[in-house]
């Protein structure tokens, strides 16, 4: 599955009504008869049937006046709220509106002179809640009038259901406008958008099921989307494990981290790197730190790095007869690391990962990564890509794809902005965004895991933009797997590497469910029914 941009969809929209014929009032009502069906199905028996529907006068209020004449059918008892009179209402929003009207569909108008809790009083009786306010047609602020419209929409108790894209959301990079609805449920329509996959949009828009509309799927697929990893079956396959294979044959990672006081991210990174399939790990590390590896993981091998005495020199001789590196976490930022991060991304031959301090060493300079190319993956957080393409951190919250782009760009590297739905980006344009995962994943050291697990899915072979997409895929959903047994509160990052070995093998072998055609695809990934 994939997402797009709201004018990606809207040329989508366009093609079907052009060129395919399909006339626009047509895509309307298969929008709306989709997500009345959808809101039905959440409401339970015996709730109460009176639906509110407040809805603007572009076409997400056309999709609403479709969903109240169907709900009407089913039994329901739908009243439309209108924010602009019907002489106002143009087009195929219009021709839907007369015909819910003269169906005796109750409709008024919201004045903006009165109290809008005047005007509302009662809403908290409602069963549900419907938002057909804007959709993807609002990039700007909200003005104060529409604000207050949309907190009380939120005060209710009722089901609170969002049409195409909950109202307030930038159907690009999931920002709040100032305010937005916050649904129990989303009916987004013919493709996913990407304001439905960035946080905080994601966790507004509640459980998101893709309606299909009649756009061509051909035409859909030939876009350049985001892929978006949720399920076992979106991610590439792991390295294969052949019967006949030996330790050799499947790869030796040297994990370059640790210093005084930081064993414990050369020990996460290098346990990681064993329990994703690499042959062999040996950890080159600072020397007051490295005696304590074994006793920590006897399976592990150990290097010590003399930071008095150019540890790029001993780097060099480490490197012989690996397959892989992965460099950065803990290990500090004096100018020895600097020289020794230098000589990896400069001097060394191999497929590596560069985390954490690797990163903040270069700080303000992405483009001495060029040097490195595409055989680098770099996984930074937030403040570390800051840092690496000097901007404020507030940038990175607000476009968080186009600055992992960015960064791509200007590393010439496969590009992991971590966090609440990662992002990975490649120089040549593809991008993903991991659905799974969950705020139980933000614990210190869950960063050194993913680390290890790319290294050691590069050390096997794997293209880095493979490697990347799959290592983020597979760290998050071992995350949910672990939290599903000791909490979201309780996730340590010792806890991961164990559960990287079942969803490995859950990719290796998905699940071959596909879904019935013309229903509705419910996104996948933990997200809660509604804020």
């Amino acid at each position: 599955m994939y997402a797009y941009t709201a004018e990606q969809v809207r040329a989508m929209d366009a093609h079907a009504i052009r060129e395919l014929g399909i006339p626009g009032a047509v895509l309307m009502e298969n929008a709306g008869r989709g997500a009345a069906t959808l809101l039905a199905r959440a409401l339970a028996p015996g709730r109460g049937r009176r639906i509110v529907l407040a809805c603007g006068p572009g076409n997400n209020g056309g999709d609403g006046f479709v969903m109240a004449r169907h709900l009407a059918n089913g039994g329901w008892r739908p009243e439309l709220v209108l924010t602009r009179p019907p002489e106002e209402i143009h087009g195929d929003a219009r021709i839907h509106l007369d015909v819910a009207v003269r169906m005796g569909i109750p409709a008024r108008v919201l004045s903006p002179d009165r109290p809008l809790e005047e005007q509302l009083r009662g809403l908290e009786a409602a069963t549900a809640v419907v938002d057909a306010l804007f959709g993807t047609g609002l990039t700007r602020d909200l003005d104060p009038w529409h604000r207050a419209l949309l907190r009380l929409l939120n005060a209710t108790d009722a089901f609170r259901f969002a049409v195409d894209l909950p109202s307030g959301v930038h159907p690009d990079r999931g920002t709040v406008l100032g305010e937005a609805f916050r649904a129990h449920r989303t009916a987004t329509f013919g493709a996913v958008k990407l304001g439905l996959v960035h946080h905080p949009g994601r966790g507004l828009a509640g459980e998101i099921f893709l309606v299909d509309i009649s756009l061509s799927s051909e035409r859909l697929d030939a876009l350049p989307g985001v892929l978006l990893l949720g399920g076992p079956r979106d991610p590439p396959r792991p390295p294969g494990r052949p019967a006949h294979g030996h330790k050799h044959r499947f790869g030796h990672l040297l994990v370059v981290a640790g210093s005084p006081g930081k064993a414990g991210a050369a020990f996460l990174a290098g346990e990681a790197a064993l329990r994703c399939g690499a042959g062999l790990c040996t950890v080159a590390t600072r020397r007051c730190d490295g005696p304590g590896l074994p006793v920590m993981l006897p399976d592990l091998m150990v290097e010590s790095l003399d930071m008095d005495n150019r540890p790029e020199i001993e780097l060099a001789r480490f490197v012989a007869g690996k397959t892989a590196l992965a460099v950065g976490p803990g290990l500090g930022t004096c100018a020895e690391v600097r020289a020794l991060v230098r000589w990896v991304v400069e001097e060394s031959p191999l497929p590596r990962v560069l985390d954490a301090d690797a990163l903040t060493v270069l700080a303000g300079e992405p483009g001495r990564l060029r040097g490195a190319g595409a055989r680098t993956v770099i996984t930074p957080h937030p403040g570390e890509l800051a840092r690496l393409l000097a901007v404020e951190p507030a940038a990175i919250a607000d476009d968080r794809l186009g600055l992992a782009r960015r960064a791509a760009d200007e590393t010439g590297c496969i590009t992991i902005l971590k966090g609440a739905g990662s992002v990975i980006a490649a120089p040549d344009g593809r991008a993903a965004v991991c659905l799974a995962g969950s705020s139980a994943l933000a614990k210190a050291g869950t960063g050194d895991v993913l680390t290890g697990l790319i290294g050691a899915l590069l050390a096997q072979g794997m293209e880095p933009w493979e490697a990347a997409c799959l290592g983020v895929w597979a760290h998050a959903a071992a995350g949910d797997r672990v939290a599903r047994s000791t909490g979201r509160w309780s996730l340590l990052a010792g806890d991961l590497p164990g559960a990287l070995g079942p969803v490995l093998e859950l990719a290796a072998s998905p699940p071959l469910e596909e879904p019935t055609p013309g229903e509705p695809i419910p996104l996948p990934g933990p997200v809660p029914a509604g804020p």
